[in-house]
């Protein structure tokens, strides 16, 4: 990834619909499988692949512009961004004159668009799950133990055997949705190792610990465009923090000899 620095130009701004979860080859699997699932008399189960493959789309920007002379395309969540901006832009060189951006960061509020998902280093996301983990493990728990007192009344309290059953179903319970949350927390592996590219390139300091979103939330601002701090973000890089980013980052024209 590269830093590019420049002042946004001629942009164009297209809201569309696109799954950055599934690839098209993961599509298609899911296809072949309700196809041999509705052969095999699942029809419900396979009309459930496919629901479950055509709701993956989510709202996103896709970007045109140019930074100074270079033509920047890509992916955001939400563009709040505009013609003038002096900004700090994260991205792949594409060939020719062509960039394919991820991340766009305006310096004077510290407002940031960037590739959706893409929003915590790994640390943070980590902790997240966890959290995410603890919270619904103890939730199920107590609705799995509402359902058995109101099916067999609160006398269940005063047998001996529900002093080992309450530990015993939140014990259960904590390992069905902590294998879920881990197989969720790898789903979203590839968008932690973008977030923590971008921000090593932009030079903020512990990128794993980077939280898009607790660092809007502390800065909260007030702006026009909906969703601040859900799909487009702030962040306020420490004073020192330029300092981590290498001389080389800002990118020249290539050169067109050959």
């Amino acid at each position: 990834m590269l830093l590019l620095k420049g002042t946004i130009s001629k942009l164009r701004c297209y809201p569309r619909e696109h799954d950055f979860i599934l690839t098209e080859a993961q599509h298609q699997q899911i296809g072949i499988a309700a196809i041999a699932a509705t052969a095999m008399g699942m029809g419900s189960m396979g009309a459930g692949a496919l629901g479950m493959a055509r709701n993956s789309a989510e709202k996103a920007d896709w970007l045109e512009f140019e930074l100074d002379c270079k033509k920047i395309q890509g992916w955001v969540w939400k563009m709040p961004l505009g013609t003038g901006d002096n900004v700090e832009v994260v991205a792949e060189h594409a060939g020719g004159n062509c960039y394919t951006a991820y991340a766009i960061w305006r310096i004077d509020d510290d407002l940031i668009a960037i590739y959706p998902h893409a929003t915590a280093g790994r640390k943070a996301h980590y902790r997240k799950s966890a959290k995410a983990w603890i919270w619904c493990s103890v939730i199920g728990s107590l609705f799995f133990d509402l359902l058995m007192i109101v099916e067999g009344g609160a006398g269940m309290f005063v047998g001996k055997d529900m002093l080992f059953f309450f530990p015993a179903s939140f014990f259960f319970n904590s390992i069905v949705v902590g294998v879920i949350a881990f197989r969720v927390s790898r789903k979203y592996k590839g968008f932690v190792s973008r977030a923590e590219s971008i921000f090593r390139k932009f030079g903020w300091p512990d990128e794993g610990n980077v939280d898009l979103r607790r660092t809007s939330r502390e800065r909260p601002g007030k702006y026009e465009i909906l969703g601040f701090g859900e799909t487009y973000f702030r962040y306020k890089a420490p004073e020192n923090a330029k300092k981590l980013i290498p001389e080389t980052s800002s990118l020249s024209l290539p050169s067109d000899s050959n």
